[in-house]
């Protein structure tokens, strides 16, 4: 996989020359073997653990994660250690009522972004932040399922009886929680309750008490991550951010930067797949995201996954990339932030605010807020285009109609590979000095259809098919009238 960090001198030393040969910096090489290594971690934990006390197997995870960590971020991993006693802390002390949920958010949120603050350089660094936007995430919602357990069970909803807990954990959980191989250095994410769950073996796909059968689920993941590290790297050189910033590109037209960026989004979703499936695969080999059987009786593993490789490569409209990509991080804060809004009874707003958590909590750069900004209208906008082919007939037959079922498939992936990748250019770019050269180049046209479009919908076009939808009415019941009258006539 090549890096996306901006380049720096390379680092000396043997690690360095490996990580050269794949397209890395030392850190980020590092970062990727630590990954592989949480593999025969926690095939160790789910073989020969198998049937211990959860004492023993919150020690091995514990000295397992601290351990990896060390050999990434040195001394830097006592900023998590921190975190954690000060949450447990709160936890003990005011933990189950509002206030500790406004602390542990204000507390957890703000740890995170002081460090981005103090320590962000001009691009992507691999160091100890990068694990932790992760347990900030985790001791927030561990806040919340707290105040769950302490509430009546008639006011929770069944997602929140599944994950509340009634008691605070324990130090040593909370730290088996944190430091767990499988899930520390880059998620998924997943509640306490289910950690819990896991290791007293309650998560089991079999009822003689055998490890669990999870070996070739892992082992799949890690297939599909290494299709996709490929992939990227193959293509990646072609389609660099160098690419997005060159005079080429700038004085190309804009059908071809439209193509352009659609392939390189696909290009910089390949490293992210594989770092995900990767720890998708990790968890899996642990048995903690098994998640019952289908009708088939097979078991399913899927309880922590990121992402759905055929779902993502097969959508055609932003909200489907947006439902099998990132999933356990969109999960959380669908649950935690836009459900929490409920009060505010207005939907869009939650929406907002629950993008715009998103973009704080990935970090300080311009980019973030500009590609969360920008997917906002990108998401109205499919939202009213497709309530116009809806109301218009014409639309609806000529989207219904078999014969153009491939080149209408075709021309959505080229649609939803410029909603996705332009607002992504952001993402990846993080500054505006690199961002507006793109950007530029291509005259701000798709940020000002993506602006433009929903309010000239609600006020021009929606009106204009509400007009047509009613005389489309009175004409059916016109006929409908005149054909009754035919009838009564003839009888």
């Amino acid at each position: 996989m090549s890096s996306e960090t901006v380049e720096t001198a390379s680092d000396p030393g043997l690690l360095a020359g490996v990580a050269g040969l794949v397209g890395l910096d030392a850190p980020s090489f590092l970062y990727l073997m630590t990954l592989l290594l949480c593999y025969p971690l926690c095939y160790i934990s789910r073989t020969y653990l198998h049937g211990q006390s959860q004492f023993i197997k919150h020690v091995y995870f514990i000295l397992c994660g601290l351990t990896l960590a060390s050999l990434n971020f040195g001394y830097d991993i006592v900023y998590s250690m921190i975190s954690v006693l000060v949450n447990y802390v709160l936890l003990v002390t005011v933990g189950g009522s509002q206030l500790s949920v406004a602390l542990s958010f204000a507390f957890n949120m703000g740890y995170l972004l002081t460090a981005y603050v103090l320590l962000s350089t001009d691009g992507y660094d691999v160091m100890w932040t990068t694990p932790h936007c992760i347990l900030t995430l985790r001791m927030i919602g561990t806040a919340f399922d707290l105040f769950d357990g302490h509430k009546d069970e008639s006011q929770l909803s069944v997602e929140q009886k599944q994950l509340s807990i009634k008691t605070v954990p324990s130090l040593l959980e909370m730290c088996g929680y944190t430091y767990f191989p499988g899930g520390f250095f880059a998620g998924p994410q997943f509640s306490i309750r289910r950690y819990l769950d896991f290791t007293a073996e309650k998560l089991l796909d079999n009822d003689q008490g055998h490890p669990p059968a999870c070996v070739m689920p892992a082992l799949s993941r890690l297939g599909a991550a290494a299709v996709y590290a490929i992939l990227e790297c193959v293509l990646a050189p072609m389609f660099s951010n160098a690419l997005l910033q060159s005079e080429d590109f700038a004085n190309s037209s804009l059908l071809y930067q439209i193509v352009v960026v659609g392939i390189w989004h696909k290009i910089v979703f390949f490293k992210y797949c594989t770092v995900f499936l990767i720890v998708d695969g990790s968890c899996i080999m642990s048995g903690l995201p098994y998640n019952g059987k289908d009708e088939n009786g097979n078991a399913l593993w899927n309880a922590c996954t990121s992402v759905i490789p055929w779902k993502l490569e097969t959508a055609t409209v932003t909200a489907e990339y947006i439902r099998s990509f990132n999933i356990t991080t969109n999960v959380w804060v669908s649950r935690y932030v836009f459900k929490r809004l409920k009060f505010l009874n207005n939907r869009y707003i939650s929406q907002t605010a629950a993008v715009m958590f998103l973009a704080v909590w990935h970090g300080m750069y311009v980019g973030y807020y500009i590609c969360f900004g920008l997917e906002i209208f990108v998401t109205a906008t499919e939202t009213f285009v497709q309530d116009a082919v809806k109301r218009y007939p014409p639309l609806t037959k000529l989207v219904s109609n078999p014969a153009l079922k491939l080149p209408i498939f075709a021309l959505l992936k080229i649609t939803v590979s410029l909603s996705v990748g332009y607002p992504l250019v952001g993402f990846v770019l993080l500054r505006w000095r690199r961002i507006r050269l793109v950007y530029g180049a291509m005259y701000h046209i798709p940020t000002l259809v993506l602006i433009i479009f929903p309010f000239l919908y609600q006020m021009v076009i929606l009106p204009r098919l509400k007009k047509m939808e009613r005389a489309a009415k009175k004409a059916a019941e016109a006929a409908q009238d005149t054909k009754n009258s035919e009838n009564e006539k003839s009888d």
